[in-house]
């Protein structure tokens, strides 16, 4: 009989864990201090354009042990600032100098699509990009770039471990897009029709 009362009383307390909106923090994770190599070309890299529906302030769903939708994870975080933020990390990490406004030098400009996390029995996080490379004399390169970030076993759904699973995943959108970008302005472009 007291396994059984001992039993419900720890299925209300995560059921209770279940509900109630989350706060997330957006921040980049710890940036690996190995030297940057030498860089190959420069790019100016236009502020993302958010292009998530709204509420855009939700940025993740805590589920219960149903997989029902309790609450939500919310941030009051600039997400497009966030994104911009880990492209400056990445594009150098891949030998690409980013440059404010010179004339000349290709063009990057970034469409958030996505920016979400999920926590069931573990944490899993989406950030979903589409990345366009304009340079003179060649065809725009358009890239939809998908990042995955987990964040372990899912106790109690809180918002720092799903900001971590954000951090995860928004490094991985923002490698997969520095790598688009300088396969972009490293290949020449091609030659014109005479």
């Amino acid at each position: 009989m007291k396994s059984t009362g001992f039993v419900c009383a720890l299925c209300a307390v995560i059921a209770g864990c279940a509900f109630g909106n989350r706060t997330a923090r957006l921040a980049y994770p710890p940036v690996d201090p190995a030297s940057l190599p030498a860089p190959v070309a420069s790019v100016a890299l236009l502020a993302p354009e958010d292009r998530r529906p709204e509420p855009r302030k939700v940025v993740g769903f805590v589920r219960n042990g149903f997989y029902m939708h309790t609450a939500d994870v919310e941030t009051s975080d600039d997400v497009a600032a966030w994104v911009a933020s880990a492209l400056r990390v990445e594009l150098p990490r891949v030998g690409i100098a980013v440059v404010d406004g010179e004339q000349g030098v290709p063009t990057v400009a970034v469409a958030i699509l996505r920016v979400h996390s999920n926590a069931y029995f573990s944490y899993s996080g989406n950030v979903s990009l589409d990345v366009i490379v304009r340079r003179e004399g060649a065809a725009d390169t358009v890239a939809h770039v998908e990042g995955e970030g987990s964040g372990g076993v899912n106790w109690a759904s809180t918002g720092d471990s799903h900001a971590d699973t954000l951090a995860d995943a928004v490094r991985d959108a923002a490698r997969k897009a520095a790598a688009t970008v300088r396969s972009a302005v490293t290949t020449p472009a091609p030659a014109p029709n005479m």
